[in-house]
């Protein structure tokens, strides 16, 4: 037979000897039992009894000085939360966004500027009535990641299509600046976020121990350990 079954036989035998108050084990056994478990006196347990072995393992992370507050209140400076964070990777993104929403807004206004001047010439500033159906406008370049925003060339266009390009080109002016603040209330609520996140210590909550653990069996004592996780 083999050595797992004999451990089988001896975990059964002593939980009927515990059930029934009785502490007869054959020889034959308890011969297997010293073979397979170590015997250790009285003395030895009580000695590992008193000594505290434990040993408690904490998930920690390993810095705690972060705090939220101060995290937005570096983040008041573009990027400065992430770098109070020593997230460093992160400020890169903070500045390509705010800096394409800026080019953004200067590319807008810009031809905003060639579709407005145009139309304000073509109403008379006393009456508002239009003192043309044409006017000449300056067109330039309609490629978004072209630098050169050089006037390509003029063109006639009616008063209802210059007004068209003129709201057109306002509009994305204006969303280019919510964007600008967008990006910059974003990177403050990820620094926020993230010193909540870097703060948060599980050691508390959660904790793992382990200790050794004597206990009889068949009037053997045997050696063990335990594995305790608590939960606050």
């Amino acid at each position: 037979m083999k050595s797992g079954s004999w451990v089988f036989i001896v975990l059964m035998s002593f939980g009927s000897t515990t059930v029934f108050g009785q502490s007869a084990i054959p020889d034959s056994i308890r011969r297997k039992m010293t073979q397979v478990l170590p015997v250790i006196d009285s003395t030895s347990l009580q000695k590992l009894a008193k000594k505290d072995t434990s040993k408690i393992v904490k998930f920690k992370y390993p810095r705690e000085n972060f705090k939220p507050k101060k995290a937005m209140l570096y983040g008041l400076i573009p990027g400065g939360g992430q770098i109070y964070n020593k997230q460093y990777w992160k400020s890169p993104f903070v500045y390509i966004g705010i800096a394409v929403a800026i080019y953004a807004q200067q590319w807008n206004a810009k031809r905003y500027k060639d579709f407005v001047v145009p139309y304000v010439g073509s109403f008379n500033d006393t009456t508002g009535f239009p003192t043309r159906t044409k006017a000449e406008v300056d067109i330039r370049s309609s490629n978004f990641f072209s630098f050169n925003n050089d006037v390509l060339y003029k063109t006639t266009l009616t008063i209802d299509q210059i007004t068209r390009g003129k709201i057109f080109y306002k509009r994305y002016r204006d969303l280019s600046w919510v964007a600008v603040a967008g990006i910059w209330a974003l990177s403050l609520i990820e620094a926020n976020v993230s010193a909540h996140l870097i703060t948060f210590d599980l050691s508390e909550d959660l904790s793992m121990q382990v200790k050794p653990d004597a206990f009889m069996l068949g009037g053997n004592g045997v050696l063990g350990a335990k594995v305790v996780i608590g939960f606050k």
